[in-house]
């Protein structure tokens, strides 16, 4: 294996190797090719409202193909107190069977680290799962805390078909009638700007969302997000949501509510929707929808939140955050 691995070249990847990346990633992680992997792949990294994704290859010889990939997703945080911080997200890596054993995971999220760090990114976030998180934890990301998840079963079958939710739920999501499309319901900027700008910024951090980056965020049509109105237009708030299924049971993801000032928590909006989609459980995060929404927090349920301070040495704990469906969703 030390000779598979002897005349490794790590760098970052150049804009036209982009089709060459999708290529390594589409093998070594074995895409479904009935889905659109290809698009997802272009839409998270290409045309993500936060910047392009940066991305760190590892060639076979200084010519030769790319044989691992590493990206890092670019993310915003905002806090009541209008602080920002840069952040990327650890998402896709991938390395090609006959180059796996020679610790190009590691040697590229290192190399990651330090260009990112000097470039002035302040964190990186992610919610690795057990089998990854030991790499994670010896390059030194730390464990913020178990994110806690709101719930609540939409109907006496939904109590019972709980039991059949062990599996995680589709990625894609089904496609859903109620509401808006979110490419129609966002279509008007400034209108969206301003109603975020009339909500109640949490004093936690979460995720700063403008029309732009909403848009980008739920606009991929294969993962099926709705907007419903909590009015006659955006500017009286609104729900974003998608059904998935999750082993037997049909769940509802209310990913985000806009909600200006005057406007009451939608807790009889939110019901309808379930029952308008067949919706057995309804989740959701604390700072999106809790108790007023008629959600109780289950917080042994959401996922382990990592994180590794870069430029930035602010460290979180779960507390300090606020984050919502939408952006905890791994994707």
């Amino acid at each position: 294996m030390s000779d598979v691995g002897s005349d490794l070249v790590l760098r970052r990847a150049a804009a036209e190797e982009f089709e060459e990346i999708i290529d390594v990633c589409a093998q070594a992680l074995r895409w479904d090719e009935s889905r659109p992997n290809y698009q997802f792949f272009h839409w998270k990294h290409m045309e993500n409202a936060f910047g392009v994704s940066p991305i760190w290859v590892a060639t076979s010889g200084e010519n030769g193909p790319i044989v691992g990939v590493r990206t890092m997703m670019r993310w915003r945080l905002i806090n009541g107190r209008g602080e920002r911080l840069e952040m990327v997200r650890a998402v896709d890596t991938a390395t090609l069977p006959a180059f796996q054993g020679v610790g190009i995971f590691s040697k590229l999220t290192r190399l990651a680290i330090a260009e990112l760090t000097s470039e002035g990114t302040d964190a990186v976030f992610n919610t690795p799962n057990d089998k990854s998180r030991p790499g994670y934890l010896k390059l030194g990301w730390r464990e913020v805390g178990k994110l806690t998840v709101t719930m609540r079963p939409s109907s006496v079958r939904g109590a019972v078909r709980l039991n059949g939710a062990k599996s995680s739920a589709d990625k894609w999501g089904e496609a859903c009638s109620v509401g808006l499309p979110p490419k129609i319901a966002f279509a008007d900027g400034e209108e969206i700007d301003r109603t975020l700008a009339a909500c109640d910024r949490p004093q936690a951090w979460s995720t700063d969302h403008s029309a732009e980056t909403l848009r980008w965020r739920f606009g991929f049509e294969p993962l099926h997000y709705r907007v419903e109105l909590l009015g006659n237009s955006p500017s009286d708030g609104f729900i974003v949501f998608r059904v998935r299924q999750r082993g037997t049971l049909r769940e509802l993801d209310i990913n985000e509510i806009v909600r200006p000032r005057r406007r009451m928590a939608p807790l009889k909006r939110i019901a309808r929707i379930a029952a308008d989609v067949g919706a057995d459980v309804i989740l959701s995060t604390p700072a999106v929808a809790g108790l007023a929404c008629g959600l109780v927090p289950v917080p042994t349920l959401g996922p382990l939140m990592t994180w590794r301070p870069l430029a930035s040495h602010r460290t979180v704990v779960s507390a300090d955050l606020a984050l919502s469906m939408g952006t905890v969703e791994l994707f």
